[in-house]
């Protein structure tokens, strides 16, 4: 749990399985070894496999439990919340080794980034694909009571102020959106985006990158005092400002309510769906699901919009 300004990892993460039956299980892990936090549910008893990248996970698992409560015969959901280049590995090679343990995996549904979509489609993993959900552009997440006083992107060209921001080899979809969106908003105030761009891009002293999983890591950093401030969607920083609201402040860098960000570099910033050959039983259903009013207004509620929504 959070303890004061530390972090320890035991308790912290809610947890996001979806049938209760799981509860009744044995449950063991060491947080600092031997914890998976990004694969979810029973992949021998599931009829519905799916793999989705990871940083809308608080919609989609409120989506997985609702469709699984409309359809129990499912029994349960089993779904990852990788990074992208993980999901596609993982497709590639037919399974993930997790520690010592092999788990062959066998999806129906796959939700992701345009260029991993477009890639799986090329290699005929997919075989339909389309538009699914737009970010909302980023936003600067700070400790409560923003003891550094950030403002805005102008404060991450003060020397005082060390940064944390998603890694741009292991997560280059979002490392390259969060730096397109700071550096059009220096433009956009008169500021040196150059500067900025060179410190995020080559790894400044006052700049951590995340390893692999940033959403995670950036909590991590910010309340064992790493860093001052991280750059998060809009929707990430939403979700553990309300899951932790004594702990994070949002810091707002543009207005998230016009979709400038979502509307320019359409394809890094837009999460497709993809079904993978007829979808099996389940799959097409679900598929078909993604695009209800439904799934929308879950979306919408957890800070995202529907493709082609203002």
């Amino acid at each position: 749990m959070i303890k004061g300004d530390s972090l320890d990892n035991t308790d912290i993460w809610p947890s996001e399985l979806v049938p209760d039956i799981n509860q009744k299980f044995f449950k063991w892990s060491q947080p600092n070894s031997n914890i998976v936090l990004d694969f979810h549910g029973d992949p021998f008893k599931a009829k519905l496999s799916l793999l989705s990248d990871g940083n809308h996970h608080m919609a989609l698992e409120e989506v997985v439990r609702k469709f699984l409560n409309a359809n129990p015969e499912i029994v349960d959901i089993f779904y990852s919340t990788t990074p992208p280049s993980v999901l596609k590995q993982v497709l590639h090679s037919g399974g993930v080794q997790l520690g010592n343990l092999n788990l062959s995996i066998n999806p129906h549904v796959v939700v992701s980034p345009k260029n991993i979509l477009t890639q799986l489609q090329s290699e005929a993993y997919v075989s339909q694909s389309q538009p699914f959900m737009n970010n909302r552009g980023c936003v600067l997440l700070v400790k409560d009571g923003n003891p550094k006083n950030i403002s805005g992107v102008s404060d991450l060209l003060r020397g005082d102020i060390k940064l944390f921001i998603s890694n741009p080899v292991t997560e280059t979809v979002s490392f390259n959106n969060y730096l397109d969106a700071l550096i059009r908003v220096c433009h956009s105030k008169g500021l040196d985006g150059e500067v900025l761009k060179q410190n995020l891009t080559n790894g400044h002293e006052t700049v951590i990158h995340g390893e692999q999983i940033h959403h995670r890591e950036a909590l991590v950093c910010l309340l064992n005092g790493e860093v001052d401030v991280a750059v998060l969607y809009y929707h990430l920083a939403l979700h553990y400002s309300r899951i932790w609201p004594n702990y994070f402040n949002i810091v707002q860098i543009q207005n998230i309510t016009d979709q400038s960000v979502a509307k320019k570099g359409a394809s890094e910033n837009t999460i497709y769906a993809g079904m993978i050959g007829d979808g099996g039983e389940w799959g097409k259903l679900f598929y078909d699901f993604l695009f209800s009013q439904e799934v929308t207004d879950i979306y919408t509620c957890h800070g995202l919009l529907r493709h082609g929504e203002t």
